[in-house]
């Protein structure tokens, strides 16, 4: 069975959600997670976590070493710019492993094995999940040995977009999310920045790596079915479509008014994502529903009122330039 390590970073206060993410990923023991985090570890941390103490300050100093240029990461938000070289900055911790990855932390992984087959990893050197139109900075997964591991190396402007505390999208698509394919060529002529993704087409194209793009990730938004995904025991179904999936992302729902993704590691035996977040209860128990969003509504309401209020005057604004 080859070996996997995904990366992630995360810095500040640690999110309500982490405990559905280190729940999955201790459902997963066969993967290997590594979590770098300005913060201290969760007690009973799952073995297959290993969490590694560092300061955005010991971060920068660990890659501007490690990659002999200047690196400004200001915020979590600019590390998205690093994900691609996490293969070497981390190189250390990922050591002889067959495959790395960066991940986010807004995950539920289902049963990562029943997708990542033998078969499935000799297919490939650089993998994403979520379809052909870019790859995907919540989980990107590259073959240690492979050109992928160091494909950063092609973009022109690397150097300089690790020194700007900007962020430039590099991991994804450098915020082109009209999935047109141009060439690095045009892009380098017409001074527009170059992705992992526009590196990524044209190395497949040539023959120099192999890209894969299945799409196996779901990422629900606010319009979704109630008790759409369960989780039983690990595996995670999209109960709407009958079809198993690798992973949840909340990239679109976790911020949403009345959903609240929380949870506890170890997860439950069955956990269902809902329109209100996470809950135990099942669909079948209908008063139980209604109370427990009764008192979700309720609690939620101020966060609720800020954030369609704040929707509402940006709106406005639009309206009237």
């Amino acid at each position: 069975m080859p070996s996997v390590v995904l990366v992630t970073v995360w810095i500040g206060p640690l999110p309500a959600y982490l405990p559905l993410f280190l729940g999955s990923c201790r459902a997963n023991p066969s993967v290997s997670f590594l979590m770098v985090c300005d913060q201290p570890a969760p007690d009973g941390l799952p073995p297959n976590v290993r969490w590694v103490p560092m300061t955005l300050d010991g971060l920068n100093t660990r890659a501007t070493a490690r990659l002999g240029t200047p690196v400004r990461i200001t915020t979590g938000y600019k590390v998205n710019d690093l994900k691609p070289l996490f293969g070497v900055v981390f190189a250390d911790e990922i050591g002889a492993d067959d495959f790395w990855g960066f991940c986010d932390v807004d995950l539920l992984w289902g049963n990562l094995r029943r997708f990542l087959t033998d078969a499935f990893l000799a297919s490939g050197d650089l993998f994403s999940f979520r379809g052909p139109s870019w790859l995907s900075g919540s989980l990107t997964l590259f073959r240690t040995t492979s050109v992928a591991s160091r494909l950063y190396e092609r973009i022109p402007t690397w150097r300089a977009v690790l020194a700007d505390p900007r962020y430039h999208g590099i991991d994804e698509a450098a915020f082109r999310y009209d999935e047109v394919e141009r060439t690095v060529r045009d892009l380098v002529d017409g001074e527009q920045a170059v992705s992992l993704t526009d590196l990524a087409r044209e190395a497949h194209a040539s023959g120099d790596l192999r890209l894969v793009t299945p799409e196996f990730i779901a990422e629900p938004r606010a319009s979704w079915a109630p008790y759409a995904y369960v989780w039983t025991d690990g595996t995670l179904v999209d109960a709407t479509a009958s079809q198993e999936r690798m992973m949840l992302h909340f990239v679109h729902i976790k911020h949403e008014p009345f959903t609240h993704l929380v949870g506890t590691d170890p997860l439950p035996d069955v956990l269902y994502v809902t329109r209100i977040g996470t809950t135990t209860v099942p669909p079948e128990a209908h008063l139980s529903r209604w109370v427990e969003a009764a008192r979700r509504a309720v609690a939620d309401l101020p966060r609720a009122v800020r954030w369609y209020g704040g929707r509402i005057a940006n709106k406005l604004v639009s309206l009237g330039r």
